[in-house]
């Protein structure tokens, strides 16, 4: 049988001046990395329409030694991805967090908006839910 457990995410809005800038939700662990972006793109209400990409070194992405980038997805761009990164749209989140338990989720290039995305616990799957979610 397929499993389909559930990630639970922690994800700080690094840039951001509330209270409380964080939120939690739950992903199908096999889903790509394009969905989780997707899902906390829309939990901080914000608008698509810029590239993005996960690393793995939060102070500095431009070091990162294991980065997941859009760039390499969208063919006109593709010549702007590091050396080193792989897909977002072929990725799954569990490849990702296997590998760091903590990433940086950069959101345009241009303004950088900073997202630390932090594993907390895998959950099991309830078929009465929609992932992703926001808890």
């Amino acid at each position: 049988m397929f499993d389909k457990n559930v990630y639970q995410l922690k994800v700080t809005f690094l840039d951001s001046n509330k209270n409380e800038p964080y939120i939690i939700i739950e992903i199908i662990k096999y889903d790509s990395l394009t969905n989780l972006f997707i899902a906390v793109i829309t939990c901080f209400d914000m608008n698509f329409g810029h590239l993005f990409g996960f690393y793995d070194n939060i102070r500095n992405w431009t070091k990162s030694k294991v980065c997941y980038e859009h760039f390499v997805d969208n063919k006109e761009l593709e010549y702007f991805a590091a050396d080193n990164a792989k897909s977002t749209n072929n990725t799954n989140v569990k490849t990702m967090l296997m590998q760091n338990s903590k990433m940086l989720l950069l959101y345009d290039y241009g303004t950088e908006k900073h997202f630390l995305i932090e594993f907390l616990k895998e959950v099991p799957f309830l078929p009465e839910k929609e992932y992703p979610r926001k808890l």
